[in-house]
């Protein structure tokens, strides 16, 4: 690793951790030691780094990387993005987090292991979003470039999305802690003419990701988030 490239990260570091004075005065000697220190506090820093999302961001995606050229290349990934971001709408700050998703370290800060060591490699993008209408018109916008960003999971703050809190638990109770579609699409029919609109948006955006198995329910981070998983393999 060249020089210039230690202490840029070892910037990025300092952000998250107090690094001692050697790490930087001795980097033109000691890169080996220095990469070394280096790794060693990446993860803590990374940790850190997502803690920080989730206190600015409330809605967040998880995405399998499928590359159209069959490599995963930064170039590539941020031209895909930069026209994927091209069409959110517009009253959602976004960020894209170019490098791999580091599932323990999104693991330790949901307090659960629901994404482990081997999961296929993912990335992730962080919302804010001012409403469930916003959450429903960017998923739609990620539903159509699914040919290279395929939704794995997605994560919704419930305290900044009171509408949904609101209505999960009801649905939950009639779902039976399943959104599956079809049963989705048999409770609409039935209380078609009973429904408030807020009910209507919870429920459209539920039946969106259970087209795509999106289906299991886990609150997390002391039920402050929830977060929506793939259907567990029998």
């Amino acid at each position: 690793m060249r020089t210039s490239m230690i202490l840029k990260r070892s910037h990025n570091l300092s952000r998250y951790v107090e690094l001692p004075n050697y790490y930087t005065k001795f980097a033109h000697e000691q890169p080996a030691e220095i990469r070394s220190l280096g790794r060693e506090l990446q993860p803590y820093a990374r940790t850190l780094r997502y803690k920080e999302l989730f206190e600015s961001y409330d809605f967040f995606c998880v995405y399998k990387w499928e590359s159209v050229q069959s490599k995963d290349t930064r170039f590539h990934i941020r031209s895909v993005w930069q026209s994927f971001h091209s069409d959110i709408p517009k009253g959602t700050n976004s960020l894209f987090v170019k490098e791999r998703m580091s599932c323990p370290s999104m693991d330790s800060l949901l307090g659960r292991k629901i994404y482990g060591d081997d999961t296929p490699m993912l990335r992730m993008s962080w919302h804010r979003t001012n409403e469930i209408d916003s959450i429903i018109k960017l998923l739609e916008k990620v539903y159509a470039k699914e040919n290279v960003f395929h939704l794995h999971s997605v994560g919704i703050s419930l305290p900044q999305h009171p509408i949904i809190l609101k209505q999960l638990q009801p649905l939950l109770e009639t779902t039976s802690q399943n959104f599956d579609y079809e049963k989705l699409m048999s409770i609409a029919k039935k209380h078609q003419n009973n429904q408030s609109k807020d009910k209507i948006k919870v429920e459209t955006l539920l039946q969106g990701l259970a087209q795509r198995s999106i289906v299991t329910p886990l609150l997390l981070k002391d039920g402050q988030w929830l977060v929506l998983m793939p259907k567990e393999k029998k």
